[in-house]
């Protein structure tokens, strides 16, 4: 069953009338108020509280689709919804248009291909939606691997990175003494296929890393573990990932959904994410729980309650099975 999230009388009195407020990251349902530290809401014109969006991935892979949704209040019958992205270095374009349904939702679905906000606008109106920052990742893939080399011969990495384009830089790193290390460095080629070669050192475990721009953000994956007996991943259960190896903490949920995130935008039913008091926005983070695994952003600040490390917003613990407040293994 979800929980129930309750706020102090005065945030709620605060949001009801309008008037300037600062609002914390989202909290569990067993967790107080965050702290005052976040962002400042304050009524506008231009960023009114009926035009609510949900972003299903902020932190996407390039190519990869993801859903904008919500719901538009006090506009009255057969409007249509401006759905606009804003790029680094740009002004606000409109990149799709759809109906308003006569219950207010609206919907778009589409694959970004750099990173930047998003926000909705309703047609004939100047109402418009809190921006939504959308940090797309370069894509890679690993399609041949040699990581048991014998007779002296190096290792191998082979695969390719989207957008296919040449010039990007692609690195072999293997995790030495809780520090991810660079063992080979090349560049994409001209259909996005790189090759790393190396000579191993009993080093095991190996991912790789393709550099970010501004259009961009940089991104790894975890490509295996070195050595003739351990050509593959453990076997036990998941040891490491890409953001490296696995630990314990404690974490809840929480559920506000429509108020504002420390890292922007406010927190929609479908968004993946995590708060965590230190690591910065956009960070992602590896979370195993009940035998499934997620790697979602930071987007929000908290818990601030003793011995909790992280919050998981409500489709991210749904993703995960996960209810109440619980150990996760996590990383970093």
């Amino acid at each position: 069953m979800r929980s129930v999230v309750t706020r102090s009388a005065s945030s709620w009195l605060a949001l009801l009338t309008l008037t300037p407020l600062i609002v914390g990251c989202g909290g569990s349902s067993t967790s107080s108020p965050r702290a005052s530290t976040a962002q400042t809401v304050t009524a506008s014109t231009a960023f009114p509280v009926n035009v609510r969006v949900n972003v299903s991935d902020t932190a996407p892979d390039w190519g990869l689709p993801i859903t904008v949704d919500g719901r538009v209040t006090g506009v009255g019958a057969h409007r249509t919804a401006d759905l606009q992205f804003l790029a680094h270095g740009e002004h606000w374009r409109t990149v799709k248009q759809a109906p308003i349904q006569a219950d207010g939702t609206y919907r778009f679905d589409l694959a970004p291909k750099r990173s930047g906000a998003l926000r909705v606008t309703v047609a004939r109106s100047k109402k418009i939606s809190r921006p939504q920052p959308v940090r797309v990742r370069v894509k890679v893939s690993v399609d041949r691997t040699r990581l048991n080399p014998k007779h002296g011969r190096p290792a191998v990495l082979a695969g390719r990175v989207g957008p296919h384009a040449a010039g990007r830089d692609v690195a072999a790193e293997t995790y030495v003494k809780g520090h991810w290390q660079r063992v080979a460095r090349t560049q994409t080629a001209g259909d996005g296929g790189y090759r790393l070669t190396w000579q191993t050192h009993g080093r095991p475990y190996v991912r790789v890393v393709a550099a970010g721009d501004q259009r961009l953000q940089p991104t790894s994956v975890l490509a295996g573990v070195i050595g003739p007996e351990r050509d593959g991943l453990d076997t036990g259960g998941v040891a490491m990932t890409a953001t490296g190896p696995l630990r314990n903490a404690l974490a809840s949920r929480f559920d506000d959904y429509d108020l504002p995130l420390a890292c922007g935008g406010t927190l929609g039913r479908s968004q993946q994410g995590v708060a965590h008091k230190t690591l910065p926005c956009g960070t992602l983070v590896t979370i195993v729980y009940n035998g499934r695994s997620v790697q979602v952003p930071v987007v929000d600040r908290g818990p601030y309650i003793a011995g909790r490390e992280f919050d998981l917003t409500g489709a991210t613990a749904n993703a995960l099975g996960f209810e109440g407040v619980h150990e996760i293994l996590v990383s970093p």
